[in-house]
């Protein structure tokens, strides 16, 4: 629960981040490799359900935040 603020915002984020066309370079890809190879399928399917919930294309970096915060 103690995530739920957070992630909320996240999401909203993203979905302005979208909207205007940028891409939030705030993660490397290198992460995933270095640290969450476990997460990364989940975090691809999470990217998919997005995708199709909110009407958005996620950046690549998402993948990236996803695999951090499912690691958490």
């Amino acid at each position: 629960e103690n995530l739920v603020n957070p992630l909320r915002k996240h999401f909203l984020a993203l979905i302005g981040y979208v909207q205007r066309g940028l891409i939030p370079q705030l993660y490397s890809s290198s992460l995933i490799l270095d640290r969450c190879k476990d997460e990364y399928e989940n975090a691809t399917l999470l990217c998919r359900k997005i995708n199709e919930l909110l009407h958005i294309q996620c950046p690549a970096t998402e993948v990236v935040w996803l695999c951090l915060f499912l690691k958490e």
